[in-house]
């Protein structure tokens, strides 16, 4: 069981961290950034929640958890793919943009402090200090459109922000609810949060991009892979892990991305964006020494 929930979580970053560069093909090929999730989220709300619905796997949500899943929805994919999708395109940047999000480990113990009354060690805070640093090597890579980049870091930051609370919310409806109920409402959901803006601020972008079929390839992988395999083996994974514990393996994000772009899109990897991503990683790895400690000695107490 444990070896069947590790490759879960893994398999779900392998396809997290292709998401950006599928996401970032979308929006060079000239379609709008919410109209890219809300195209993403239709398709999943098809294909898996008609296999569902066919399947029997749906079900009733109970009256007190309706304000969690709307919760849920709003914090990802709303907030969440806002700050991604957006940060793409003004950055063009799909490894930064992986390397800013791996930081959501980085700050899931201060979450956990406010809701399961966790400490947080030195190892976090050297951590914490260790991987800013990072961020900034990083950063030191991208020297046109400085602007640019500090815009678009802030809008992953919002991605990291809704990330760290969405673990939250799932891993309280995960010990209710089967993950395919979870991931098909929270499509469905995201659908109603995104349509109105689309229809408002990118209808007439979005008719005016002329269709082609290499972009069906993109959607169809976002919307099987990353918006449907990857948060049903990640809610199985946070399920059984825990939080903090599924959130660290978020480190193998930026190594993936930056590999997969190098392989798909031909873009190089930097000697300063290679030590950078490796800077994040050791002080993520740092910060986490501490509670994998303490997630082990509180196992043993119960």
């Amino acid at each position: 069981m444990s070896i069947f929930v590790y490759l879960a979580i893994i398999l779900s970053m392998t396809f997290w961290g292709m998401s950006f560069i599928w996401t970032d093909s979308l929006l060079q090929a000239g379609y709008p950034p919410m109209s890219v999730v809300l195209i993403r989220l239709i398709l999943v709300a098809i294909l898996l929640g008609g296999t569902c619905m066919v399947a029997g796997k749906i079900e009733k949500i109970q009256p007190g958890d309706r304000k969690f899943f709307l919760l849920m929805a709003v914090l990802e994919p709303f907030l969440y793919f806002i700050g991604e999708t957006y940060g793409i395109k003004i950055t063009g940047s799909p490894t930064l943009a992986s390397l800013v999000v791996s930081l959501i480990p980085l700050f899931s113990p201060i979450a956990g402090i406010y809701f399961y009354n966790e400490k947080l060690s030195r190892n976090n805070l050297l951590g914490i200090v260790l991987s800013i640093v990072g961020v900034c090597i990083a950063l030191a890579a991208n020297e046109n459109h400085t602007q640019n980049v500090i815009a678009g870091v802030s809008l992953f930051m919002l991605a990291v922000v809704s990330a760290i609370f969405y673990s939250v919310v799932i891993k309280k409806l995960a010990d209710r609810y089967n993950p395919f109920t979870i991931v098909v409402y929270q499509n469905v959901i995201g659908i109603f949060c995104f349509l109105p803006f689309v229809l408002i601020f990118e209808r007439s972008e979005l008719f005016a991009v002329p269709f082609a079929v290499s972009s069906a390839f993109p959607f169809l992988m976002l919307a099987v892979l990353s918006s449907s395999l990857a948060f049903l083996l990640f809610i199985v994974a946070i399920k059984t892990l825990g939080i903090t514990k599924a959130n660290i393996f978020v480190t193998l994000i930026p190594i993936l991305t930056m590999f997969f772009a190098y392989l798909t899109a031909g873009k190089p990897i930097t000697a300063i964006g290679s030590m950078g991503v490796c800077v994040v990683v050791a002080g993520l790895i740092l910060s986490q020494r501490r509670v994998k400690k303490a997630i082990r000695q509180s196992s043993e107490e119960r």
